[in-house]
């Protein structure tokens, strides 16, 4: 394989990774005191043939009533492109806490194919 660019001295990788962070705000218009600070710390690192990604989920109700107020999460996921247009992923979440009523862990499977 041949990872050079046109430009001479200009060495590309193979593996691309796209880090990301999303921040938010939850209002709660019925019970304001359970506004809560939503945030999102990931990764997508990946080929043209398959892609891992990672994340740390997290949220933060500001004024709680300590029961379930900090929730975090991670999710753990691969996409493979193995032909044409279609990808098969698969991806597991599972809590990194013991606050709130959360299951063990969800996994979920996909397939897409796009025309």
């Amino acid at each position: 394989m041949n990872f050079r660019t046109n430009r001479p001295g200009v060495w590309r990788s193979p593996i691309h990774i796209t880090p990301h962070l999303n921040l938010g705000y939850e209002f709660n218009l019925d019970r304001g005191h359970q506004d809560a600070l939503e945030y999102v710390l990931g990764f997508d690192a990946g080929t043209q043939t398959w892609t891992v990604a990672g994340e740390f989920l997290g949220s933060h109700e500001l004024a709680g009533d300590g029961i379930g107020d900090t929730l975090l999460t991670a999710s753990v996921g691969i996409k493979w492109h193995p032909w044409k247009q279609l990808v098969l992923l698969a991806n597991s979440q599972f809590p990194l806490n013991d606050e709130g009523l959360r299951s063990k862990m969800i996994l979920t499977f996909g397939i897409e194919y796009s025309f």
